[in-house]
């Protein structure tokens, strides 16, 4: 009989060890790596264990590049979603805590200069303007920034935002962006207000600034 119940306190006792509440004690991001480490994920990821990002109201399974019991590592892109996420890992137990981590982004170009572009600049959409017209001038015009959303699994740049610069010619002128669209917006324009006085000339560019972003898959929406 001893020997029977202990048999039934070792397994009770392994058994409560598997389904022990799972708990992420670090998170961190390096690119697009998202790395957690904590207790009690399992010695590999069952079937319905995961890592599930929240971007507010969206929530979306993540790739996982590793699993064991104290470190998951997996795959955390720009979904066009947001900048901050909250991670919940899920096992057979049930789900961690949340920890919440800032999503990499990758901005083309890195940084918004605010300067002339002289030479064309890969990474930089541009469109320069010129009036010196005696007579002065004034009207609108609207630009095309849209661009297809990339599909599942692949990754493409789609608008983010926009700004003017002038130039130094530019006297007694003014241009201004009175229409921005949303970032991210595929069949969309910017519209731009411009002027110069008779004695006066205006040159400008519109920089279209953009975010390198993955398309959503269907079967990670949760």
């Amino acid at each position: 009989m001893k020997f029977g119940l202990w048999i039934v306190l070792i397994t009770l006792a392994v058994s409560n060890t598997a389904l022990a509440q799972p708990r992420v004690t670090k998170a961190s991001v390096s690119g697009k790596e998202l790395r957690l480490q904590g207790n009690d994920f399992g010695a590999q990821q069952c079937r319905q264990c995961e890592v599930i990002a929240h971007f507010g109201n969206f929530k979306y399974s993540l790739d996982v590049i590793s699993w064991n019991d104290k470190s998951i590592k997996a795959h955390l892109a720009d979904l066009g979603k947001g900048t901050r996420a909250s991670i919940r890992v899920v096992t057979e137990a049930g789900p961690a805590k949340p920890v919440k981590v800032r999503v990499p982004e990758q901005r083309l170009p890195k940084r918004a200069s605010g300067k002339w572009v002289k030479q064309p600049n890969k990474d930089l959409l541009s469109h320069t303007r010129r009036y010196d017209s005696s007579l002065g001038g004034k009207g609108e015009e609207k630009f095309d920034v849209g661009q297809p959303w990339p599909a599942c699994q692949q990754s493409a740049p789609v608008f983010d935002s926009a700004e003017i610069v002038l130039g130094r010619r530019t006297r007694f002128g003014e241009a201004q962006i009175v229409r921005m669209p949303e970032a991210g917006c595929e069949k969309c324009q910017v519209t731009v207000r411009y002027y110069w006085e008779p004695t006066g000339r205006l040159e400008y560019q519109l920089h279209v600034n953009r975010k390198i972003v993955e398309g959503v898959c269907k079967a990670q929406m949760r």
